[in-house]
């Protein structure tokens, strides 16, 4: 095959197959494809699993059915294999090496739709052998660093690879990457890059098993990541003869080669406070090493969702002994004042265990500290108490400002460390001082705002592109949006652009704070036709002008007589008054004495009313007016129907008030 080919070729040429929960192929597609068949049985929700297979291998080879056998029991979810048998087919290796970059691509832009589906990447694992343990590494890194949940790579090819990059660094492939060595004739030399670095049998150089090939020390690796779903392959001391640049020095008792759920790159392997003994957590800390410590914030915890990925990126960047000082107990203050009038003794804490580290024999010159938030005072004020610039660094994350400000006037946060970094995100919660460090970043605008800021008008907007991107059409686009979610929807609507959507209907949409930020509402641009519901006059909105259809319901839209106590007052009926409308019609009614109206409709057909249509009358414009009774289904003009058939809650409501491990693995001839 020629090594030359267009992007469009591969992409014809390499498939993507589905495997059921019975190991039988269900679809075969490829980036040019339809993929409805395959994705029908694939829950984006759910983990996903993608293998890769090495040269002269399809997704036919012997051990690829064994595996997608095994993922499917152990990992269960969506199990794909990525056959690109015809190209390696190649007769020769060094022809297929070539077509390395386009290769990979495919890979990348799998994954990159299937996130646009909404697949989650940090619930995907890869599987990759020899030449496809490069196509899996690389093709996620181009995805992202470290989005990928997890990589495990049986012997990563050497022949080519380890001449063409000197430096080669897998760890920023997915959050965990685990390579198991076997060969030295075809495996890389490079035995370090992974965070787990199995050496198998004799140094990770050859294999007493070893026949002829396929089966020699390097095609024998996935049988032996196979019968590690059921068998032992557990770690021991380095034997005597084998090299390790970067040993590992801990390993939990069990600890073994093959899948695994959890991942232990970042394990915990000691919890102590100041009062008890840490002999089991300072066993695996050199003295000295580097060291650093997390501190987190108000309302946190170290499992909050950015502190374990900050041990990772420490454990990989920096190395040394990972530290997470929790306080949860104490963050979980429901009012931050009350943390707040705590800050002394738990800064003392933090300032207790550096002076005991040391006294252990710990260098504070190479100690680090991360704080982020409240976490980022306890760290500046313990390291002050510790001494004048003992610590090597600080840094700190939008260090927080209520209380503190106006507690001191004058701060200076450059004695805490020889380095303090201070990174400012936001103006409503971070400082105001803004240059109490020696570097002072101000991040987005003005250090004052994030665009990146999640806010639900931007995440829903975010989203209809994302339809929008993959073939939705949004004139055929219909959203439901009640109260806060009525704001929501239209304001996400209108940042896709003008009248995009096909229909809106929102109700009772919210009126505190949005009144008295909005003077001026019109919401009709946000769809070709917005229909609004009033139900209530303290939590709707006093804008009953602001849609092509206005529908004000029971008593001028203000008070309802099915009211009963939140959340089923007359702001929370709307949404039951909408249900009751699929199979009851609230019909259009003149204007009700005593109401008001600034745009009352002038005309409506004869049967026309509040709801779900289709389609959509938009000619008809302006106030309407709905009369609603106090039982279900909360309109006179009911049809004939059983209501508690339709609303079985209403029945019972009525009946009832990182670590850089080079591990050794012995290894038998026999299976």
């Amino acid at each position: 095959m020629d090594g030359r080919r267009t992007t469009m070729e591969y992409a014809k040429n390499i498939h993507f197959k589905y495997y059921d929960s019975d190991n039988q192929l269900v679809s075969i597609a490829n980036l040019l494809m339809e993929e409805a068949s395959g994705f029908s049985m694939c829950n984006p929700d759910e983990k996903f699993a993608i293998i890769v297979h090495g040269w002269k291998e399809s997704c036919e080879t012997e051990w690829v059915p064994w595996m997608i056998s095994n993922l499917t029991v152990f990992r269960g979810g969506c199990i794909i294999c990525m056959d690109y048998g015809g190209y390696a087919s190649a007769d020769r290796y060094l022809r297929l090496f070539r077509q390395f970059d386009p290769i990979t691509e495919i890979l990348a832009g799998k994954l990159r739709p299937m996130e646009a589906m909404g697949f989650n990447l940090g619930q995907g694992f890869i599987f990759g052998f020899s030449y496809g343990g490069h196509v899996a590494v690389e093709a996620s890194k181009r995805v992202g660093v470290r989005r990928l949940e997890a990589i495990d790579i049986c012997d990563i090819a050497g022949p080519a690879f380890d001449f063409r990059r000197a430096h080669i660094d897998h760890r920023n492939a997915a959050r965990n990457v685990q390579c198991i060595h076997t060969s030295r004739d075809k495996g890389s030399r490079h035995t370090t890059t992974c965070h787990q670095n199995w050496k198998m049998g004799t140094c990770g150089w050859f294999q007493t098993a070893a026949a002829d090939p396929p089966k020699g020390s390097h095609g024998l690796c996935p049988y032996f990541y196979l019968s590690a779903f059921s068998n032992d392959f557990l770690a021991v001391p380095k034997p005597m003869g084998c090299m390790a640049r970067k040993p590992a020095r801990y390993w939990p008792e069990g600890f073994r080669m093959g899948y695994r759920e959890p991942r232990n790159d970042n394990q915990l392997v000691s919890i102590a406070n100041l009062l008890m003994e840490e002999a089991s957590g300072f066993s695996m800390c050199n003295p000295d090493e580097k060291f650093a410590i997390i501190v987190h914030g108000w309302k946190e915890s170290c499992e909050t969702e950015w502190v374990p990925w900050m041990i990772s990126n420490l454990t990989v960047f920096r190395g040394g002994c990972i530290i997470c000082m929790d306080y949860g107990g104490y963050a979980s203050a429901d009012r931050y004042l009350r943390l707040f009038r705590q800050f002394d003794p738990i800064t003392e804490i933090l300032a207790g265990k550096l002076r005991l580290m040391e006294a252990m024999g710990f260098n504070l010159g190479q100690g680090f500290i991360f704080g982020f938030s409240y976490g980022g005072h306890v760290a500046v004020e313990a390291s002050k108490r510790v001494g004048v610039r003992r610590l090597e660094a600080i840094d700190i994350c939008d260090i927080a400002g209520p209380a503190f400000d106006f507690r001191r006037a004058h701060i200076d946060h450059r004695n805490a460390a020889r380095n303090v970094q201070c990174i400012h995100t936001s103006r409503d919660k971070g400082s105001r001082h803004t240059t109490t460090c020696h570097q002072n970043w101000k991040m987005g605008t003005c250090g004052w705002f994030q665009t990146a800021a999640a806010d639900p008008p931007k995440i829903l907007a975010g989203k209809l592109r994302l339809m929008e991107a993959m073939g939705f059409n949004l004139g055929q686009g219909f959203i439901f949006g009640f109260s806060y979610g009525g704001h929501v929807a239209v304001e996400a609507s209108k940042r896709v652009g003008v009248r995009r959507l096909e229909a809106i209907d929102i109700c009772d949409i919210a009126g505190p704070a949005f009144d008295f930020r909005r003077a001026h509402i019109d919401h009709r641009n946000a769809a070709r036709n917005v229909q609004c519901i009033h139900t209530s006059r303290d939590k709707g909105s006093r804008h009953t002008t602001t849609c092509h259809q206005n529908w004000k319901m029971g008593t001028c839209g203000w008070f309802q007589t099915a009211a009963a106590d939140p959340p089923k007052g007359s702001h929370g009926l709307c949404p039951y008054f909408y249900l009751s409308a699929f199979s009851n019609d609230f019909l259009a009614v003149p204007k009700p004495m005593g109401c008001m109206a600034r745009k009352p409709a002038r005309y409506w057909p004869e049967g026309f009313r509040m709801g779900y249509r289709e389609p959509r009358k938009w000619q008809v414009q302006g106030e309407l007016f709905a009369l609603t009774t106090k039982e279900y289904p909360f309109t006179s003009n009911a049809t004939e129907m059983n209501a508690l058939d339709f609303f079985p809650m209403l029945a019972s409501e009525t009946e009832h008030t990182e670590m850089d491990i080079d591990f050794f693995v012995e290894t038998t001839k026999k299976p």
